[in-house]
């Protein structure tokens, strides 16, 4: 639900202050680029309408320019770039334009904010815009930023200081359907988290028929689950799944809201006791994870990539500068020239001097042809310079592209090897249940499989295909390895893979079964059979072989 709200108004508020100028088209073009996904488009049309609009010191096209190149950034998932890009927005609103604009900044950096989980600067700013909208008497705006400030409370779990605001948008939003629904679905929520399950429940069963366009389907889903997790704690497990499925159906919802589904129904087949179905789901969430990964890593190499492309274009817009700088400055020094041959010229024709006419005359195309070959030579510089720039700009993206290709591979491998281990101990757990439990009678066929069931905990043969593809994937470094250091055994290389990986020492000692102690001692113990020093880092010392 709070995707759904935050990402409407961010694009509102960015499409309506465009100005009617010279700017105006470039800007359109940018931020139609960035509607359907070319980044690298969008952001070189949006840099050269903020260099226009700063030259003629014209502050809401400047204000509309660097807000949705702080846009482009915030979809690319590069936060740093975003909020930087925001702020300068603000700084500007502040000082030169209204309160509408700064409400604009304000609520960006919000959102940026809550999005990165840095809740308390999240309230921080959605309060001073909620304010601001309170001067500007904009019900709409206000109702907005209040569900806003309810979601982030109750992110913080702070569910009273949210419930005010959430009658407030209520109570603003009344002309306007849409948002009511959200701020409507919002409450029944709150109700739920504030213990009143029979109020949230007839809320929920309220509100979910009304409930029918697209737009609304995240709030949808979010109602379903809450409905869903009202239903299991009461014991009603089959309406429960059945809410769960029906929320798989709705679209568009994104693969976070996917994931949180079947995490849901993991939890209740879990408490049902279906550990087979439970098995289902977490393998279904182990594949919505990677996938996350994968898209993250991918938006991740995106914003590299126009990064260099946009570093790129600023650096011809300089060049291009520099060059109409330089022609400018030409053309003066040829007029002036030409001024004072002409000057010479009646001169020498006033004092009957011809020959000095014709030595001067002379020497002016010597000098123009020695301008034209320096002119030449200069330009002949730039071309190898603009060439050199791009090899260097595409070395960069190799390497890049590179260390992405291996990164990836690792966060499988290491995801790979974080799910076995959780299902080694949902085995272990059924293994017990079935061996403990009195209703079982210890005939052939149980025995048979739970036989089965312990081989599946069996980890030899994995190890021996993830060493096999983790070599593969880094270039023989365990071979280098033990090439190396051949007191190192199979355990020792399988903790030093771990390690490559970036895993912490709980994921470590998670995977190996052991404990965080025994975990660190292990890497000590390690560290002395490769002799390495007090000084000397394991980690580092494998990563440079």
């Amino acid at each position: 639900m709070k995707t759904t709200i935050f990402t409407l108004f961010l694009a509102v508020c960015s499409l309506s202050l465009y100005g009617q100028d010279q700017t105006h088209d470039l800007i359109v073009k940018g931020v139609d680029s960035m509607m359907i996904g070319n980044y690298t488009a969008s952001l070189e049309l949006l840099t050269e309408a903020r260099a226009i609009a700063e030259e003629e010191e014209d502050y809401k096209n400047l204000f509309v320019s660097i807000n949705n190149i702080g846009l482009n950034y915030h979809k690319l998932l590069d936060t740093d770039e975003a909020l930087k890009y925001y702020l300068e927005a603000y700084t500007l609103a502040i000082k030169e334009l209204d309160d509408s604009y700064e409400m604009t900044s304000l609520n960006n950096i919000a959102i940026l904010y809550s999005q990165e989980k840095n809740l308390d600067k999240a309230i921080e700013y959605f309060k001073k815009a909620y304010e601001l909208s309170a001067k500007e008497k904009d019900p709409l705006k206000r109702g907005i930023y209040a569900i806003n400030l309810a979601q982030v409370f109750s992110d913080k779990e702070e569910f009273l200081e949210a419930l005010p605001y959430l009658k407030t948008a209520i109570d603003l939003l009344k002309s306007e359907p849409d948002y009511l629904l959200e701020a409507q679905a919002a409450m029944a929520i709150l109700e739920k988290d504030l213990g009143n399950i029979e109020m949230a429940k007839v809320k929920i069963e309220h509100l979910l028929p009304q409930l029918k366009e697209k737009r609304h389907a995240e709030n949808k889903v979010a109602l379903m689950l809450t409905l869903s997790k009202i239903e299991s704690n009461q014991g009603h497990i089959t309406k429960a799944l059945d809410l769960c499925t029906n929320a798989l159906l709705q679209a568009p919802i994104n693969i976070n809201t996917r994931y949180e589904i079947f995490s849901n129904i993991n939890e209740i087949n879990r408490k049902s006791e279906n550990y087979k179905k439970a098995l289902v789901a977490m393998d279904s969430m182990s594949r919505l994870r990677q996938v996350i990964y994968d898209l993250r890593s991918g938006q991740q190499y995106q914003a590299n990539k126009v990064k260099f492309d946009v570093l790129n274009y600023e650096s011809q817009l300089t060049k291009e500068r520099q060059q109409n700088q330089s022609q400018r400055r030409l053309i003066i020094v040829i007029l002036s020239g030409a001024l004072i041959i002409i000057f010479l010229l009646i001169w020498a024709l006033r004092l009957a001097r011809i020959r000095n006419k014709q030595r001067k005359d002379l020497l002016h195309r010597q000098e123009k042809i020695l301008n034209l070959e320096l002119e030449n030579e200069k330009a002949n510089n730039l071309l190898l310079e603009k060439q050199l720039e791009e090899n260097k700009t595409r070395l960069l993206l190799e390497q890049e592209q590179h260390k992405h290709e291996i990164a990836s591979k690792n966060r499988k491998l290491s995801a790979r090897a974080l799910f076995l281990t959780e299902r080694n101990k949902l085995v272990e757990s059924i293994i017990q249940d079935l061996e403990q439990s009195d209703k079982i009678k210890p005939v052939k066929e149980t025995k048979g499989h739970i036989k089965r069931l312990k081989a599946l905990l069996k980890e030899d043969e994995e190890w021996g295909d993830f060493a096999k593809y983790f070599d593969e994937v880094n270039h023989g470094l365990l071979k280098r390895l033990k090439n190396k250091h051949e007191n190192l055994n199979a355990n020792d290389m399988r903790f030093i893979s771990y390690l490559y990986m970036n895993l912490s020492m709980k994921e470590i000692a998670s995977i190996m079964n052991i404990t965080p102690d025994a975990c660190r001692k292990r890497k000590e113990r390690i560290s002395k059979k490769m002799e390495l020093s007090d000084k000397e880092d394991l980690y580092s010392y494998i990563s440079q072989l």
